[in-house]
């Protein structure tokens, strides 16, 4: 099965592996931050002025 995937040695499915590893943490921390830290607060959604500076500011 590893073979098709081009992987031909134990150390090449242990780097592959580990690397999944790192990704799949990466993401899960990008996912908690995303969702957690970097959303914008109600009160920001309740200023109407943030609200038509973010739509007439667009480019």
């Amino acid at each position: 099965l590893w073979r098709a995937s081009g992987i031909t040695s134990e150390f090449q499915l242990y780097c592959t592996t580990s690397g999944t590893l790192v990704f799949a943490a990466l993401m899960l921390f990008a996912g908690w931050f995303r969702y957690h830290k970097a959303t914008s607060k109600l009160a920001w959604f309740q200023d109407v002025e943030s609200i038509l500076n973010h739509h007439f500011l667009k480019k």
